[in-house]
């Protein structure tokens, strides 16, 4: 009744998982995460960045976002599956999507993206699970990724400072931006495990989500700790921070 340890099987890997993390749950209406503006997230020309989070989701919107439409990472959720999207100009139409759906809607998932910025467009690649998009690299025309504009904060949950709009729904965990472009085998080999920040030069954000009890009543922690820096530390805003919903809730990420 209280497993310690569980088996996961599918096409890709046979995992054995221990007893469960904590991870928070974004109710898809009005959640979100903000956090303080730090320069160390701004990304200039000739720029790299990689975004990569496990996460569960159940309706699309975006798992992150800078500032006023700056970089981001979008979850596209079609009925029983769902695709990774990135961000790279105020445009969403515009915006990159993989073009297959190799993501499963409610239940975990590990996303990667990777922006390379060659001088007049970006080159983007992106990650299921450790494994690379068949279609990679995809390439969008913007000659720079955007960052949001100055002093632009980081959002989690939300598209951004202005649209108070695109809640994320689901589970996030491990979510981590570093200001380099990770190899395929750093990214297969490092989502299923935590990284020491101390060994990482290039990671300008962690978000482990170790905090609070989960499904508990967790109404005083309302701040997301980010292990690189505190100015990254986030807000909790609209949580109900009771319950298995809208709240800290277990995680097998």
């Amino acid at each position: 009744s209280n497993p310690k340890y569980y088996l996961q099987i599918d096409s890709q890997a046979y995992r054995e998982y221990s007893s469960p993390g904590n991870s928070l749950h974004f109710d898809g209406s009005n959640d979100f995460v903000e956090t303080s503006y730090n320069p160390n997230l701004d990304v200039s020309a000739g720029g790299e960045l990689t975004l990569e989070a496990w996460v569960l989701p159940t309706n699309s919107g975006n798992v992150l976002m800078r500032g006023d439409y700056g970089y981001g990472l979008w979850i596209d959720v079609n009925g029983s599956q769902a695709r990774p999207v990135f961000w790279d100009q105020s445009v969403f139409v515009n915006s990159i999507p993989a073009t297959t759906y190799q993501m499963r809607s409610n239940r975990w998932n590990h996303v990667a993206v990777t922006i390379k910025d060659n001088g007049s467009n970006l080159s983007i690649n992106f990650f299921v699970n450790g494994v690379p998009d068949p279609n990679n690299p995809y390439t969008s025309n913007q000659s720079q990724i955007r960052d949001g504009g100055s002093n632009a904060r980081l959002y989690l949950g939300r598209q951004g400072l202005t649209c108070n709009c695109n809640f994320f729904g689901g589970r996030v965990d491990e979510l981590r931006i570093w200001k380099k472009v990770r190899t395929a085998s750093q990214i297969s080999v490092n989502a299923f495990k935590e990284v020491i920040v101390s060994n990482e030069p290039d990671l300008v954000a962690y978000y482990s989500f170790e905090s609070g009890t989960p499904g508990g009543t967790n109404s005083t922690v309302t701040q997301l700790i980010d292990k690189v820096n505190s100015l990254n530390h986030g807000t909790l805003t609209n949580f109900a921070l009771s319950g298995t919903t809208s709240n800290w809730v277990e995680s097998y990420a």
